[in-house]
């Protein structure tokens, strides 16, 4: 969500005043939503006109209820409804009358929003069928949401350590992002526990994440699976087993163990129809240091090798979510299959 763009809105005297917020991403949602808090609102009335609503339990009432209210002791109100799950109902069948009587009272507030309330509903997805979307549409604001991509990561992580007054170098960040598996949350905790770690230091380096990051995989990750490919299984199951001791999320690293097997075939196969490393760089979206060590890492593997093991890695996923196989029993099983020629 683009928070300057409300707060713009806000600041105009026949703005926009209804914000719909449609996607997966909520960590920068919640992002957005501090920075606009912070904006809007005057520090010291901020408790009396900051409402967050749960969606999953507030309906559309109890949202006009808390949107009509008057600000106290300043010029705004910030409403915010999570995960309004209410809004997609017409998606999982034909609505009822009932659900639509619901809406009702929320559609004429949206045609009619109060001047001095900023509301924001967030939704994982929304029927843009409904005449709610389409009023939002016309005299609100609809972000689509898409999961942040490394490319966004990449550049939200740099922003944030110069808002601590640091620095971070290219291969630092890329281990952190790998590490996390793109986990913008846990991303923003390491980085956190960085900046404490570096004292008066500006400038986070390689081997400040290797000595900091005790709970990244990614350090890891390449050994396990080059165990893995040269069959040397009690190394690999030993080294699975000290991440997994180490509170390593099993769906996280399985998660990681997919993306890098993808990258080093995906890259290898490029690599041999003759691109170059920025045109694979490019077309994959992946940072250039990531793919240099990726493509260093691919030659030792023939593309069937890595066919076979990221198939394997699938066929584990499938396992643990239809519950066949508890996760820690799944990516034992996936060592023992994988590193059988």
């Amino acid at each position: 969500m683009n928070y300057r763009a409300v707060l713009q809105e806000m600041q105009k005297e026949q703005g926009k005043r209804v914000f719909l917020s449609c996607g997966p991403d909520d960590f920068f949602r919640e992002e957005a939503i501090g920075r606009l808090k912070n904006s809007l609102l005057q520090p010291e009335a901020a408790a009396y006109n900051y409402t967050v609503l749960d969606g999953k339990t507030a309906g559309p009432n109890e949202v006009v209820e808390s949107a009509v209210t008057m600000p106290f002791l300043d010029n705004f109100r910030l409403v915010v409804v999570q995960d309004a799950v209410w809004l997609s109902t017409a998606k999982k069948g034909k609505a009822s009358s009932a659900d639509g009587s619901r809406m009702d009272g929320l559609l004429a507030y949206v045609r009619d929003p109060m001047p001095s309330t900023c509301l924001i509903l967030t939704a994982a997805e929304m029927d843009k069928r409904t005449a709610l979307f389409k009023a939002i549409s016309q005299t609100g604001m609809v972000f689509a949401e898409a999961g942040a991509g490394e490319k966004e990561l990449f550049g939200w992580a740099k922003q944030f350590a110069e808002s601590a007054g640091k620095k971070v170098r290219a291969d630092a960040l890329q281990i952190l992002l790998d590490g996390t598996a793109k986990d913008a949350r846990l991303l923003k905790q390491e980085m956190e526990k960085l900046f404490t770690y570096l004292g008066d230091r500006q400038v986070i380096e390689k081997d400040d994440v290797l000595a900091v990051g005790s709970r990244l995989p990614e350090n890891n990750v390449f050994s396990l699976l080059d165990n893995v490919g040269c069959q040397r299984k009690e190394a690999a199951l030993s080294q699975l087993q000290e991440l997994l001791r180490g509170g390593e999320p099993p769906v996280r690293l399985l998660g990681l163990l997919v993306g890098q097997a993808r990258l080093l075939l995906e890259g290898s196969l490029l690599q041999q129809r003759g691109y170059t490393p920025k045109q694979i760089t490019e077309l994959l979206g992946v940072h250039p240091y990531r793919l240099q060590k990726s493509l260093a890492k691919g030659k030792w593997y023939s593309p069937d090798e890595l066919r076979r093991m990221l198939q394997l890695l699938l066929d584990t996923d499938t396992a643990i979510k239809r519950g066949k196989y508890e996760p820690h029993l799944a990516l034992e099983l996936f060592v023992l299959q994988a590193g059988n020629k």
